[in-house]
């Protein structure tokens, strides 16, 4: 059942000024007694005195159903001022130093040396044709120059006169220029500054910033009588007149040379059901029915353009008005709706933070559940045609990694390379999970793990063993062990369970204590992170003999030894983490080349963030001879054992692992996290 909304257009009173202003209105008008859809009035519409003096309400309105579709504002392109650049001769001049000159009737040759020379006291060469000129030229200024404003003032006599001047390593070559060629004096830049001061014709090549359009080239031609050729290609406009005339075209430039109109306020807005293209076509309809120039009809008359961005499904909007976006977002809330009807169409979901393959991993046993209540259902009937039919089905949606999910009523298929997700079901079905897809769709948090691996001496106060040490409480932070670690990660340690901060660093700073390893890692929601420290090492497997050649060949594989840790956290929704800790060290037992002595440990632990978990209680134990004599009598042949002694020394040592957990929820705790590295490794620059 559908209901039809009717719209009955106003007459528009057009008002022509001196440019034409273009309005109308439209008004929503419901002929039945159904609850009325408010339609915002077009911001074209002509107001009378009253309104006019009332501020304009630029809000969109709330009552509309759909309210996932909003435009995103996005800040339009900076209109820069053009800075100027002077020549690069006149830039040589620095010097504050002033002067006052007065120069009558000199010729060229003694004017040069009396400006160059004499006053700004730089090196120059001159042309012997120079000298044989009896040009006379006369310069007085009452006013005080600088060295820039007097060079400047001289090079524009010169030029008058038939002398070009040119710099080339700190050094002014100054010749003469014959009539024909100083009839045209050519120079590149957009500034009034760059124009030369001559008196000759000039050609100006002014390059634009948006390019040569139809609008510029029009004005140029009618409102300066310089001529100007513009070319497309190279982006630039090439003027040639007199100064006065080029310094005309470089003002209208200025004015001219902007971004399209269009492009004053610009938006950007997502859709969840409407395609790009449908409602570009759609809404250009509207807008050019509510006289809204879109470029539909005439492409020279467009106040307004939207780009289809396909890859995201959104469209990004140029428009010379704030009322336009407005206008944009009203449209695009009311045709991004859901499909009516038992049609089945593709959608598609373009995740922003997560996974499509991590989406599609939360939605199969949603999906899994309902086809396997649907089996049963149908195994009650005894019907074996229907249950061959049902796992068949069942199996034909498992044959690719359960990429495609879902049932008769709806099939999702997961692009893992795209990171799109691909929906086939009617739009009431897409309608109705699309919330609890966005819900998955969420930013994934990560956590930095600081990790410990210690051997520890069971010697002294840790005779009986870490724990032992622990609950005695018998120790000091006076000790300094010459294996100590800072806190790296703004304190390593914190209070979990019976492990505080005072007994962890009395573990650290023990000289009895070895430190095996210290990496600090930092891993997703859900991911594992692995750190292997180690070298291989070969070892005999076998050994083959040949009766024959006498000959012996041994078979060697490389074993890794060394350090293997492997960690998975997961976050809950108050903060706590979840370790899966999977941790072994393997070493070369000493005195045998053939024995491997490993050491694992594996848990599931709980702890808050910063909270540290203490795991120990993997003891080894290592025996070694210690000789013991005389010295150099012990030496002695035969005699040396009635001067030496040698005992068996046995050695405990017990590993310990402690795992700090921080949970990182946004980007703007790495600022911290790096601060304390910097403090922690002082000798590093980041």
């Amino acid at each position: 059942m559908f209901s039809i909304i009717r719209f009955n257009s106003t007459k528009v009173t057009i008002i022509t000024l001196a440019i034409t202003l273009l309005s109308s209105c439209s008004a929503l008008m419901p002929k039945s007694e159904r609850a009325p859809v408010h339609v915002k009035q077009s911001p074209l519409v002509l107001k009378s005195e009253s309104d006019l003096n009332e501020p304009v309400n630029e809000s969109i309105n709330n009552s509309v159903d759909n309210k996932e579709v909003k435009i995103q504002k996005v800040e339009s392109l900076e209109r820069k001022s053009v800075s100027s650049k002077e020549p690069s001769d006149e830039t040589y001049f620095t010097s504050k130093q002033t002067f006052q000159v007065a120069f009558d009737q000199l010729k060229i040759a003694e004017f040069i040396h009396q400006v160059f020379a004499n006053t700004l006291k730089v090196n120059y060469v001159i042309e012997q044709k120079l000298n044989k000129s009896s040009i006379p030229i006369t310069l007085n200024i009452n006013k005080p120059l600088n060295t820039k404003q007097l060079y400047k003032a001289s090079k524009q006599l010169l030029a008058e006169n038939g002398v070009n001047i040119t710099l080339k390593d700190d050094v002014f070559y100054l010749h003469s220029v014959s009539a024909k060629q100083q009839s045209l004096v050519v120079q590149v830049g957009r500034t009034v500054s760059s124009v030369p001061h001559t008196k000759s014709n000039i050609l100006q090549i002014i390059p634009l910033k948006y390019g040569v359009n139809l609008s510029i080239e029009r004005t140029l031609l009618q409102l300066v009588k310089a001529k100007v050729s513009p070319d497309a290609d190279q982006s630039a406009v090439f003027v040639q007149g007199s100064r006065e005339q080029v310094i005309q075209v470089i003002e209208l430039i200025e004015l001219l040379d902007r971004p399209a109109h269009q492009g004053k306020h610009i938006g950007f807005i997502e859709f969840n059901y409407i395609s790009t293209e449908d409602f570009i076509t759609t809404a250009k309809e509207l807008l050019e029915s509510e006289g809204i120039p879109t470029g539909k009809r005439s492409s020279n008359q467009r106040n307004l353009a939207m780009v289809p961005l396909h890859q995201i499904g959104a469209i990004a909007v140029f428009a010379s008005e704030q009322e336009f976006l407005e206008r944009i977002e009203f449209w695009a809330r009311k045709l991004d709706q859901a499909p009516t009807g038992d049609t089945q169409q593709y959608f598609i979901y373009r995740p922003k933070f997560a996974r499509a393959k991590d989406i599609g991993s939360s939605l199969t046993p949603l999906f899994s559940l309902k086809n396997s209540n649907m089996n049963k259902a149908g195994n009650n009937r005894r019907d074996t045609k229907s249950a061959i039919a049902n796992k068949a089905n069942t199996e034909s949606k498992q044959t690719k990694n359960n990429k495609v999910i879902g049932d008769d009523d709806i099939n999702i298929v997961i692009d893992e390379r795209a990171n799109f997700v691909i929906v086939h079901a009617t739009g009431s079905t897409y309608k109705s999970i699309l919330p609890l897809i966005k819900s998955l769709d969420v930013m994934p948090k990560q956590i930095l793990l600081d990790v410990t691996i210690a051997e520890v001496t069971l010697r002294n106060e840790f005779q009986y063993g870490v724990e032992f040490f622990l609950e005695q409480g018998k120790f000091s932070l006076s000790t300094q062990g010459v294996m100590g670690l800072s806190d790296i990660a703004g304190g390593l340690f914190k209070i979990a369970g019976e492990v505080s901060t005072i007994q962890a660093k009395a573990i650290e700073r023990n000289s009895l204590v070895d430190i095996l390893s210290n990496p600090t890692l930092l891993v997703r929601d859900g991911a594992t992170a692995t750190i292997v420290v180690g070298d291989e090492i070969p070892l005999v497997t076998s050994t083959d003999s040949n009766d024959n050649t006498e000959i012996v060949r041994e078979n060697v594989e490389r074993r890794q030894t060394g350090l293997d840790l492997q960690v998975s956290p997961t976050i809950n929704t108050n903060g706590v983490v979840t370790l899966q800790i999977s941790q072994s060290i393997s070493n070369q037992i000493a005195g045998n080349e053939q024995g491997i002595l490993n050491r694992k440990l594996s848990t599931e632990a709980v702890a808050n963030s910063g909270q540290t978990i203490l795991l120990g209680g993997l003891i080894s134990e290592n025996s070694y001879d210690i000789d013991k004599g005389v010295p150099l009598l012990r030496e002695l042949p035969l005699l040396g054992v009635l001067f030496s002694n040698t005992t068996e020394s046995i050695e405990k040592t017990e590993l310990v692992v402690l795992v700090t957990p921080r949970v990182i929820y946004n980007t703007n705790q790495w600022e911290g996290i790096k601060d304390n590295f910097k403090r922690g490794l002082e000798t590093m620059t980041f």
